[in-house]
């Protein structure tokens, strides 16, 4: 296991644990799946989620979801999710503010942002 820091990416947003279930049940799967440029998902972190902070601890950059027309809609994050699904559960995201409704109803588990965090092994790619 990888044992890192969550970050998000603006103050706006909110990051909680996303059980899978949820996820797929509530989440626009056709925003998350159809839209993505590649179908074929590499199990490999890409460098660019990463980065070590002035303390030396390993940082991950949170996926961030939004809602727009009342369905979720990826700000960022689609590859990132792609990879973990289908390793861990639940998954860390963050949620924009106008989406904090919506995890209210689904009662999600907020990430506290300054304990660690741990994401399965995978290779490291420069993508």
């Amino acid at each position: 296991m990888i044992e890192c820091y969550p970050y998000k990416v603006t103050a706006k947003d909110t990051p909680y644990w996303i059980p899978v279930i949820l996820f797929k049940r509530c989440f626009d799967q056709h925003d998350f799946i159809c839209n993505r440029v590649a179908k074929t998902v590499v199990d490999a972190y890409s460098n660019n989620w990463f980065y070590t902070n002035p303390d030396g601890r390993l940082m991950y950059e949170l996926a961030t979801v939004q809602i727009v027309s009342g369905k979720t809609q990826f700000i960022s994050g689609r590859h990132r999710t792609s990879v973990l699904i289908k390793h861990i559960d639940p998954l860390p995201i963050a949620l924009y503010k106008n989406a904090l409704t919506f995890a209210g109803e689904l009662n999600l588990e907020p990430i506290d942002l300054s304990k660690s965090i741990y994401l399965p092994s995978l290779q490291m790619r420069d993508y």
